[in-house]
């Protein structure tokens, strides 16, 4: 077994998933010409995105070793609004976007052509985001005290499954994370 290929989280990140678009509405599959319209997104540990991460560590790891502790506004702020918890998720989606498949657009003459990186703001800023979405990720199922472990995942099975409006933006980070999450798990035969 080669242990890069299974993991590697580094050079998985680096190679595309497809990571099909669904509508924000019903969660349908968004299809053109019979064909799904696919959103070519990089893993969540690209290198484009390392320098970012680090700067925010060395932010946050600078601040622990001087002792500092949250700013007067840093304490006011509190929790996100949720402009910034759609700004963020746009930022991050942004930097794992590589591409785009079976889907188009218009030029200023009003002739089609395939969607590229020039359109990828137009693309996340096209729905919102979605706060039910979000909120439904962090809020995952608890095991009942007396709740069999087969009902328990199944619990859990219905809520990773269940649509609550993912944006554009959070389609594509939800997919990137999950593919990093799989890189090393064994693969079904």
């Amino acid at each position: 077994m080669d242990f890069f290929a299974t993991h590697s989280h580094a050079e998985a990140a680096e190679a595309p998933i497809k990571v099909q678009l669904r509508d924000y509405f019903t969660g349908s599959l968004l299809l053109h010409k019979k064909k799904p319209m696919i959103v070519l997104v990089k893993g969540s540990m690209n290198s484009s995105i390392l320098p970012k991460v680090r700067k925010i560590s060395d932010e946050q790891f600078s601040k622990i070793i001087e002792g500092k502790k949250e700013s007067k506004e840093d304490e006011k702020r509190g929790i996100p609004s949720l402009a910034e918890f759609e700004e963020q998720s746009r930022t991050a989606a942004k930097d794992l976007i590589v591409g785009f498949e079976n889907m188009q657009v218009a030029d200023e003459d009003g002739n089609l052509r395939p969607m590229d990186a020039s359109d990828v703001d137009r693309f996340l800023a096209s729905n919102w985001f979605s706060m039910e979405h979000h909120l439904g990720n962090l809020n995952t199922p608890e095991k009942g005290e007396d709740e069999p472990d087969e009902e328990f995942e199944k619990r859990q099975a219905e809520h990773k499954n269940s649509w609550r409006k993912a944006s554009y933006a959070q389609q594509v980070v939800d997919a990137s994370n999950r593919h990093m999450e799989e890189l090393g798990k064994p693969k079904s035969a």
